[in-house]
């Protein structure tokens, strides 16, 4: 046996560097996909932008996007974006704000996701199994982090890539959108 047999069996996982240039690449294809404003037109019309407070509203609104994410794959940064948000904001209506919450009033849906100490005092896994007798969506955590970075920046939800592209990378995207905000408002 030689020295160098390790040289002739496959990698099984690429080093660092290689990993951050993939991601790079496609962040760069992201950037590149976005859409111009209103050249996409609606086939249609998503519940409304504005999340209500009222669980059932929520469920409602979040089967409805459910049906269009399955029937009309155009557009679909933006819809599962709003699914995302609608997610987020019906897992807050799970959670018991923290003391320090509730003593500066924080209403942002994601500040109170963020919350470790909201995170700590609160038990979602009802959340969880109410919204899979429902929902058939194995990634809720992953749809909320596309809310959130929509519901940030504007040019996120016209991008046009697969969703399993920015599943693949939404921690170095997300990193990279928040070193280039300028660019995403």
């Amino acid at each position: 046996m030689s020295d160098d047999c390790e040289d002739d069996e496959p990698r099984t996982k690429k080093p660092k560097k290689d990993r951050q240039k993939v991601q790079e690449g496609e962040y760069q294809k992201v950037k590149k996909s976005i859409v111009p404003e209103n050249t996409v037109e609606n086939t249609v019309e998503p519940p409304s932008n504005v999340v209500y407070n009222d669980k059932v509203t929520i469920i409602s609104d979040v089967k409805k996007m459910d049906n269009i994410i399955k029937q009309h794959k155009a557009k679909g940064t933006e819809y599962y974006g709003l699914l995302g948000q609608l997610l987020a904001k019906l897992k807050v209506l799970y959670y018991k704000k923290c003391y320090i919450c509730q003593k500066n009033n924080v209403e942002d849906t994601y500040a109170i996701l963020d919350c470790k100490h909201c995170v700590k005092n609160s038990s979602v896994s009802s959340y969880f199994s109410e919204l899979g007798s429902f929902v058939d969506y194995g990634y809720v955590n992953f749809l909320i982090t596309v809310g959130k970075q929509c519901q940030l920046y504007s040019k996120f939800k016209r991008t046009a890539v697969p969703i399993a592209v920015i599943k693949t990378h939404i921690s170095y995207f997300v990193d990279r959108m928040n070193e280039e905000q300028d660019f995403w408002k």
